[in-house]
């Protein structure tokens, strides 16, 4: 809470005080106190915030639950493309086939590369 002067333009000596009060939160639910301010303007208010608060949690729950699987299933993924990827380096290289060798390995480097840089990229 805090207060300044106001001066009245018309009378430089009649001096009044504004009092200005601020509050914040984080999250899906207010404060108690605003929670019961809202409750005074509609009774219904608060069961109706209580039920937004619990829907929100519920999908943020689930958002990470699905952003988990699409993690771990983009992990497999990339390290099936990268296991074919450098056994057929590995049989070209035996076949005598360098060039293809050489583009099999870059084949199978890259999920490995491109899931190590956009992981670093999360977590910064």
């Amino acid at each position: 809470m805090s207060s300044h002067p106001a001066k009245n333009r018309n009378n430089k000596n009649n001096l009044g005080f504004v009092v200005e009060q601020r509050s914040v939160f984080s999250g899906p639910l207010p404060p108690p106190e605003t929670l019961k301010g809202y409750g005074i303007i509609d009774p219904q208010y608060p069961e109706r915030i209580f039920s937004l608060a619990e829907a929100y949690t519920r999908a943020e729950i689930k958002s990470k639950n699905t952003e988990s699987l699409a993690v771990v299933l983009g992990m497999i993924l990339s390290f099936i493309v990268s296991v074919a990827g450098l056994g057929s380096c590995v049989f070209l290289a035996l076949k005598g086939m360098t060039a293809e060798s050489v583009t099999a390995a870059v084949t199978g480097f890259s999920p490995i590369l491109v899931n190590a840089l956009s992981n670093l990229k999360k977590s910064s």
